[in-house]
């Protein structure tokens, strides 16, 4: 009878020791698929990462870039509201003058009647 339960008892261990190679066997699985996959995304993940990289690089130079722009654009501005005060006082002195003084003849007269009897200003 005890031969009996030895030889029942180790069937049982052989049952759970198949049992355990097995689930041994399928984490095995998983994990090189997991490890498969977490290898892919990390090849994914520094290819991503190079083009971020060149892209901010990219975004720095047009920033740079953009920066001179707006330097450029406010000088503009600058010698443009210089210019239209300087073209101001001109008109307003040439008016003076000519309102004063409409007898004397100066070759810019004709000019200065045209843009001032048109109204342009």
């Amino acid at each position: 009878m005890q031969l009996y339960q030895a030889q029942q008892q180790l069937a049982k261990l052989q049952m759970s020791l198949e049992k355990a190679h097995e689930r041994h066997e399928a984490i095995v699985t998983t994990r090189s698929a997991a490890e498969a996959a977490l290898s892919t995304e990390r090849a994914a993940h520094d290819r991503r990462l190079d083009t971020l990289k060149s892209l901010q690089r990219t975004h720095g130079k047009h920033q740079s870039e953009v920066e001179t722009q707006q330097s450029g654009l406010k000088q503009l501005e600058a010698a443009s509201v210089q210019l239209a005060s300087e073209l101001t006082v001109t008109k307003n002195v040439t008016h003076k003058a000519y309102t004063h003084f409409p007898h004397m003849s100066h070759p810019i007269l004709p000019t200065y009647q045209r843009l001032f009897s048109k109204g342009g200003d």
